[in-house]
């Protein structure tokens, strides 16, 4: 065996523990897999019940005065670049594979049809509409940091609507597609939204926080509709305030 696979193999038996506690039944064989094992894992745990509501709070805190506006868009631009531009990139290769008929990202995450490809070829597009845009507040807020060397001094309203426009638009959309791709080929669309657990195949999934097909599509209405909001506030915002945009 070589150093390398000696390593994998290493690594496959101590993610066995973890494995058989929380159901997550994806083989660890090498460095792709280890990351569709990580994926698969934390993907239940993000609160996408919470970020259906993140626009409008956002919006509430910056209207009310009860937190300045730089300190908002520093978190929304720093959180946007931590969350597409690094952690979503990490998973570019497995976008990319779906496309010449491998597995991808549908090791990690699978489709509700079974044997259907549409589904992982829609979440491809998620990752290349969202880590892009990851990317972009990454230099964003970089740039800012070294202009004023604070990442919230300096910052606006106006700072704050194109940002959340971006962000939650983009973001919204490319939560809607792998919906929407697995809908328009199933049999039965009700099963894909009101199911007994969207990732049938991978137990661990159903545990999750996100159960259901629609508590998903639902926070992806959220922050579209959020992010179609922050775009009316902008244009409506003749100040263009010369911060990070």
């Amino acid at each position: 065996m070589t150093t390398c696979g000696a390593r994998v193999a290493l690594i496959a038996l101590l993610l066995q523990p973890a494995s058989a506690l929380f159901g997550v039944e994806v083989a660890v064989t090498g460095p792709i897999t280890l990351l569709n094992w990580v994926f698969a894992f934390a993907f239940p745990l993000l609160p996408y019940e919470l970020f259906t509501f993140l626009p409008w709070v956002l919006y509430y805190l910056a209207s009310s005065k009860k937190v300045s506006v730089g300190s908002l868009t520093g978190f929304l631009t720093l959180f946007a670049a931590l969350f597409f531009g690094i952690v979503h990139a990490l998973g570019t290769i497995q976008f990319i594979q779906v496309w010449f008929g491998l597995p991808g990202i549908c090791g990690a995450l699978p489709a509700p049809t079974p044997g259907d490809t549409l589904w992982c070829k829609t979440m491809s597009l998620h990752g290349f509409l969202t880590v892009p845009m990851g990317w972009y507040m990454l230099y964003l807020t970089i740039s800012h940091y070294k202009s004023t060397g604070s990442f919230f001094a300096g910052l606006e309203e106006p700072d704050l609507w194109y940002c959340g426009a971006v962000i939650f638009i983009l973001w919204g959309i490319s939560l809607f597609l792998p919906y929407i791709g697995e809908i328009s080929i199933a049999a039965d669309p009700n099963d894909v939204l009101f199911g007994p657990g969207l990732y049938t195949s991978l137990g661990w999934l159903n545990r999750g926080m996100i159960t259901k097909g629609l508590s998903e599509l639902v926070s992806a209405t959220g922050i579209l509709s959020g992010g179609i909001f922050y775009a009316y506030l902008y244009s409506k915002d003749k100040s263009k305030a010369p911060g990070m945009v």
